[in-house]
């Protein structure tokens, strides 16, 4: 999809981060901005900061994972550019996430842009448009110490890449985006099981200007990649960089980076 200009776009978790960077871009391509989130404020400031470059917007505040409240924002916005973004972060071991947290983010981060998309898929086959999958890096290559959230985002690259295959007949592209680390307010709601949010701040933070990247620069990365229809968005050059050598050497790669960072997590969690 190559022109936004006077289409809707729908972007949930549209309140902050990289939801927010997304509708922003696409407003500044031309686009109208439907958001959807659960931040009632967050929703409001993103809204006016849309209408300030010249755009309309529209707020609906709810959860993901209620089907009904989506079932119902399908009857309202007939989107041309379908964005999801809401996720959440559980940093644990497999053996130290409960099952109360692997049902919360499997509703969260795969079950909801599974049942978004078919809520949305009847009108966007009328017209044709454009599907942006946020996942993460940890959908292409699992580092250990992050199980649950892997799961969630191998999941949805992969349900990204099937339905691009079944979509591309009806001039649906699909594009799975899988940026590396991403400082957005969600970096706030990370919990490593058995770490101290003090000291974990305090980590996060040195790390920032090494292994981060920002919202923005993965925004505008996005747009070029949905502008050239490409079903997979590797952001970063590290992201690249280490996915080659996964794709290269599956036991180099778990050897160098799989496995240092598992052991540092479980040092972590002692």
């Amino acid at each position: 999809m190559r022109d936004f200009s006077n289409c809707t776009a729908l972007v949930t978790g549209g309140a902050s981060g990289i939801g927010r960077c997304l509708a922003l871009a696409l407003a500044r391509e031309g686009a109208d901005i439907a958001l959807a989130d659960l931040d009632a404020g967050g929703l409001e400031r993103v809204r006016a900061e849309v209408e300030s470059v010249g755009r309309r917007a529209s707020t609906h505040c709810l959860d993901v994972t209620d089907r009904e409240a989506v079932h119902a924002l399908a009857e309202v916005v007939r989107p041309r550019v379908l964005v999801n973004c809401a996720g959440i972060a559980i940093m644990a071991l497999a053996e130290n996430t409960s099952p109360e947290q692997w049902d919360r983010i499997l509703a969260v981060n795969l079950r909801a842009p599974i049942n978004v998309c078919a809520e949305f898929l009847p009108s966007l086959k009328e017209r044709g448009g454009h599907i942006i999958n946020v996942a993460s890096v940890d959908g292409l290559l699992a580092l250990g110490g992050s199980s649950a959230y892997a799961t969630t985002k191998f999941g949805l690259v992969g349900y990204s890449e099937a339905i691009g295959i079944e979509l591309s007949g009806h001039g649906i592209g699909v594009t799975a985006v899988c940026p590396w680390f991403t400082w957005t307010p969600m970096v706030d709601s990370i919990s490593i099981q058995g770490y101290e949010r003090g000291k974990l701040d305090r980590l996060l933070r040195a790390a920032k200007p090494v292994l981060f990247t920002t919202p923005e620069k993965l925004a505008a990365a996005t747009i070029k990649a949905v502008k050239r229809n490409k079903p997979l968005l590797a952001h970063t050059f590290l992201a690249k960089f280490m996915y080659l050598v996964k794709r290269l050497s599956p036991r180099l790669f778990r050897d160098l980076f799989g496995k240092p960072i598992c052991r540092l997590m479980k040092i972590m969690s002692e």
